[in-house]
């Protein structure tokens, strides 16, 4: 089960990154870079903590 959800993760991961990179650029200027700034800051954070609350409930 826990192997499952590990390849889960990595699927989301690599994979919707080309979409949400397209929707980002759709709806946000790539030359307004001081924007992209926050934003990974906060997809990296909400990552993070939702692989944390993954491994803390599979113990």
């Amino acid at each position: 089960m826990r192997r499952a959800g590990l390849e889960n993760l990595i699927y989301l991961y690599y994979y919707p990154s080309g979409m949400f990179e397209a929707l980002f650029r759709q709806v946000i200027d790539p030359a307004a870079f001081p924007v992209w700034i926050p934003l990974a800051f906060g997809l990296i954070v909400g990552l993070a903590y939702a692989i944390a609350s993954g491994m803390r409930r599979s113990k």
